[in-house]
């Protein structure tokens, strides 16, 4: 892991606008004020459900007054382009536009989580869904946060291919997995589905994300990439392997189960076929940390690996070298699925380091600047593909 003098190099300290102490003044009376009158109409209508099976995602806290709505402010941001980015803190949503230099902060309801929460956006905001069992809410780029009705409102999720959609799961007879689309704002099956057919065996793990909006899935018989057109047999077993990340069409995998600070061979395989693409030098396969993330142009990716003390720290790797590009970054042992993600064209990427700040890497250089503009400690990102038309 890089210490704090080959991290400083790399990272740009960047402060927020100042606001004169008058405003700020009023600004918190304001907010005690909305914060009285709204508390408890809000609290009754947003309570929480009852824990999961899996472990707290969240680290549990006291839950703040709710807020009246959106806050937006302007600040100093790093210059990466026409990129809109949202961050999921323990109760707000928080919006960065890089190209106009805005934030727009909108609170969600606090909630004790428990179990692995998914995060995303739409063409018009951004949505979080707990597992089964906690309520969900739609944030939308302009307004209050609404809870997600339908078939959404009690369920758990994984991407699709259309970010206005969801897969929500449920399981049939023999565990066989069926997947069926959900739109993220009607909360109403689309009628499409996913289903990993029985003549494959019952799945032996929970099914995964793929990377490009469809199912992982490890039975019996072996591990498939499950897509409209049918189960796509890998040439890797993902029960006895582990995912080191996966996107833009690709799927990294390392040869052996996780294992702290273990390092073996890894694969680089092009889906939905498995066709290998590259075989890598051994990289570390941690327990703890989740699956990263490949660039949309699949150069490069972003991984989990383990330091020589077996503690967790983020590497940017190209895929064509197998070379790690720029220093480590340090992240908490207890990092989240969903804390990496990359900007459209692969330029850029962000990432939740230690501590739950925000940075960007610059992926030609791995170079990374530590975004501070005044954010919350924040456990998952998202990137817009585009900005929404007027």
């Amino acid at each position: 892991m890089a210490g704090p003098s080959e991290r400083s190099s790399s990272e740009e300290l960047l402060a927020p606008a100042r606001v004169p102490r008058r405003t700020r003044l009023w600004y918190a009376a304001a907010a005690l004020l909305l914060a009285g009158a709204l508390g408890a109409g809000l609290g009754e209508r947003f309570g929480g459900g009852h824990p999961g099976p899996a472990p707290a995602s969240d680290p549990p806290r006291p839950a703040p007054a709710a807020a009246a709505g959106p806050v937006v402010r302007a600040a100093r941001l790093p210059h990466v382009g026409a990129v809109q980015l949202y961050a999921r803190a323990g109760s707000v949503v928080v919006a960065l536009d890089f190209g106009a230099g805005r934030i727009r902060s909108t609170p969600v309801p606090a909630q004790q989580l428990t179990g692995p929460v998914t995060f995303g956006v739409t063409a018009r905001g951004a949505f979080v869904r707990p597992p089964a069992g906690a309520p969900g809410f739609y944030v939308p780029d302009a307004g209050l946060a609404r809870p997600l009705g339908g078939a959404l409102a009690d369920a758990t999720v994984l991407p699709a291919p259309d970010p206005d959609d969801v897969w929500t799961i449920g399981y049939g007879t023999n565990w066989a997995a069926a997947l069926h689309l959900v739109g993220v704002l009607s909360g109403q099956w689309t009628g499409a589905a996913l289903r990993v057919p029985r003549g494959i065996g019952p799945l032996v793990q929970h099914p995964m994300p793929d990377g490009s909006g469809y199912l992982l899935a490890s039975t019996a018989h072996g591990s498939y990439d499950v897509r409209p057109d049918g189960a796509h047999r890998l040439p890797v077993d993902l029960a006895a392997g582990t995912v080191l990340a996966s996107g833009g069409g690709r799927l990294l995998v390392a040869t052996c189960a996780p294992r702290s600070a273990r390092a073996c061979p890894a694969r680089l395989l092009r889906l939905p076929g498995g066709h290998r693409l590259e075989s890598l030098h051994r990289l570390t396969a941690t327990a703890a940390q989740p699956a990263g993330v490949i660039s949309p142009d699949g150069r490069t990716a972003l991984l989990y690996q383990a330091d020589a003390s077996g503690l967790p720290e983020l590497r940017l790797l190209d895929l064509a070298t197998g070379r790690f590009r720029g220093a480590a970054i340090a992240v908490d042992p207890d990092v989240q699925p969903g804390a990496l993600a990359y900007t459209p064209d692969g330029r850029w990427a962000f990432a939740v380091s230690a501590g739950g700040r925000l940075t960007a890497i610059r992926v030609r250089t791995g170079a990374a600047l530590r975004v501070d503009a005044g954010l919350p400690q924040v456990y998952q990102l998202a990137v817009r593909a585009a900005p929404p038309s007027p």
